[in-house]
């Protein structure tokens, strides 16, 4: 076998290689070469001036795979540069090559900051691309996997396993893989034990918990974990998370049905929002709040906060939508039947342009609504027909089936009633809250954090 040479070695440590010399480097270590990973752990030191190369090599037998969790180990306690300053370049790596890039991570970037890295890309994603969220948190926990400590930093060590593990179970939950979500997250607990109990890394491992209870429609467990979160982040002095656990419980508290609980959960957890912090989050916890009093009845305070809203960057043509829709939906409220219509029309052949047929077909109904209101049966029955087609083609819940074929039946008779459409209408929308959504999860009204 050809062995790289000790030149080779120590610069393919200190970050000094070509590209292609660093590929044949590592593909010869990867295939399992003692030697060369015993050289690789003896010249780690050097890096930062700590040690000699004559530090003794490890025993003959030890395997590469060995040599590099202790290289990265011992990479993250000695290394010369700042993890603050190497994450944002870890980043930008990820961002512009992904996961397929991870084997041409510079030295420099191994770690502490490559870990950050990939959970803090992973978040970004998680809405956006759930499928390399996913990698991304699950490379982040596999790094985490192979990081090597001594005795004393062990309990250390199982926090950042436990971090990673919660992050990867969260990324699950938004891809809708729920049974990995919840297995994931069993093993994020059982780290969380044998860790340091640190308060702060609790509370998240609470507030992702309570996120899978959401999505399971447990939502007594989930504003429960997040009455535990809430309190841990106020005993911190995190006034902010602190709030964004109460817009969540608030959230949750609306899927229950009890809409003016809600408003004043989400409106307490307004006060305590650092909007220079989240400002997407600010934005989409007062669309959650306006949404929830249109459910109330509380007709002028909506108006106020879609006044608030319009002031605020939107942050992208769907959330543009939404505010439209609940204009629609507030002005059929007031009996400003020509206005509802015009926005409602609106939005739905926006929905449409955009391939959000859910969302399109859920603005149809309240169309339809705002038409029978204004006794055009004809044109509601249609719009209720087209509407259930549309449903039926997405392959909605099972359960969900029985409420579109008892719209179709009335429509089909001309049965049809304001509050059949706005009972259907509700119902669905409930089914798409059970549906990975963006945010912390999706509201009533389709306005989702």
């Amino acid at each position: 076998m050809d062995h790289p040479t000790t030149v080779e070695l120590e610069s393919l440590v200190v970050g000094s290689l070509s590209a292609e010399q660093r590929r044949s480097v590592i593909t010869h270590l990867v295939r399992g070469c003692p030697r060369c990973g015993g050289i690789v752990a003896q010249f780690l030191p050097v890096l930062v001036g700590r040690a000699s190369r004559t530090a003794p090599p490890p025993p003959a037998e030890e395997t590469y795979d060995g040599a590099l969790n202790r290289a990265v180990a011992n990479i993250r306690l000695l290394a010369a540069k700042p993890v603050a300053q190497t994450v944002p370049e870890a980043v930008d790596f990820l961002a512009a090559r992904g996961v397929a890039g991870l084997e041409d991570v510079p030295i420099s970037l191994l770690d502490v900051p490559l870990y950050e890295a990939l959970l803090e890309r992973s978040w970004t994603l998680r809405y956006e691309d759930p499928g390399p969220a996913v990698e991304l948190a699950r490379c982040a926990a596999q790094l985490a996997d192979g990081f090597s400590t001594g005795e004393h930093d062990s309990r250390k060590l199982a926090d950042l396993r436990c971090r990673a593990a919660f992050e990867l179970a969260n990324t699950y939950r938004v891809a809708d893989e729920l049974d990995l979500a919840d297995s994931t997250l069993q093993r994020a607990t059982k780290l969380f034990l044998r860790g340091t109990k640190d308060e702060l890394l609790g509370a998240r491992l609470f507030d992702v918990q309570a996120s899978l209870y959401a999505a399971r429609r447990q939502f007594d467990l989930a504003c429960t974990a997040l009455d535990i979160a809430a309190d841990t982040y106020r005993r911190r002095g995190d006034e902010h998370l602190a709030g964004r656990a109460l817009i969540s419980k608030g959230i949750y508290t609306g899927y229950k049905g009890a809409s003016e609980e809600a408003v004043r959960l989400i409106g307490e957890g307004l006060s305590s929002l650092d909007s220079a912090r989240d400002p997407g989050l600010a934005f989409s916890s007062l669309q959650t709040k306006a949404w929830l009093l249109v459910d109330c009845g509380r007709f002028l305070e909506a108006r106020t906060a879609l006044f608030e809203l319009n002031e605020r960057e939107m942050g992208g043509r769907v959330n543009e939508l939404k505010v439209r829709w609940l204009e629609g939906r507030l002005a059929a409220g007031l009996e400003e039947m020509d206005e509802a219509e015009s926005a409602l029309r609106q939005v739905k052949e926006a929905f449409e342009e955009l391939g959000l047929g859910y969302k399109a077909a859920l603005v149809g109904l309240e169309l339809g609504a705002v038409w029978l209101r204004q006794n055009r049966l004809e044109a509601a029955a249609a719009m209720a027909l087209d509407c259930s087609d549309a449903f039926l083609a997405l392959g909605i819940q099972r359960e969900l089936v029985a409420s579109i074929l008892i719209l179709r039946k009335a429509a089909e008779t001309r049965a049809l009633t304001v509050s059949l459409l706005y009972q259907v209408i509700d119902t669905l929308q409930a089914g798409e809250r059970a549906l990975p959504a963006s945010g912390l999860q999706p509201s009533r009204r389709g306005a989702g954090l």
